[in-house]
């Protein structure tokens, strides 16, 4: 028994012909065997060329991002995806279901400030890594104060930061 995991981009390819006839013949086709959407037509109607002119159905899809795919339709965006790596796929993928579901790598890429494991580690790396300041620690001493860096990001930064949680981190991303 094959109990491997399949995580390729697939669809099903059938034909609205063969499924009114009461038949859900076709194929998957993996998506990165093709070049573009072009070439992957080429292939649906290749592997339906016992109609003359058939109208492809895509009965279903493994491992797209929402929305790329429908019934009747592929997005020639879906190559671009496929293009980027497991890291810019999962960025995007965050910043779409919780930021903006019709931005761009580019956009997301220009907006991530960073993972961390808590808001208050956020506000404190960040202000850090903004004040060019390194020993915050010496600073409270001096000062016999504390730095309260959740209220930091409560009362600041989080009007400037977009936040959410993904695989136990939170995910942070400028809101310019």
């Amino acid at each position: 028994m094959n109990t491997q995991i399949q995580d390729t981009p697939r669809i099903y390819v059938g034909t609205y012909r063969k499924y009114n006839n009461g038949s859900i013949a076709g194929k998957w086709l993996e998506l990165e065997d093709y070049q573009d959407k072009e070439e992957f037509l080429e292939a649906c109607a290749k592997l339906h060329k016992d109609e003359s002119d058939p109208e492809f159905m895509f009965q279903d899809w493994e491992n797209l991002p929402s929305g790329v795919v429908g019934e009747c339709f592929i997005n020639e965006s879906v190559w671009e995806w496929l293009a980027l790596d497991d890291h810019e796929r999962e960025l995007l993928a965050v910043y779409q279901e919780h930021i903006d579901s019709s931005a761009d790598i580019e956009t997301a890429q220009d907006n991530f400030a960073g993972t961390y494991a808590s808001e208050k580690e956020f506000a404190e790396e960040y202000t850090h890594q903004t004040t060019g300041e390194a020993d915050f620690d010496s600073i409270e001493s001096r000062l016999g104060i504390v730095i309260d860096w959740q209220a930091t990001w409560n009362s600041y930064l989080k009007h400037g930061f977009s936040s959410c949680r993904h695989n136990g981190e939170h995910w942070f991303f400028h809101t310019r």
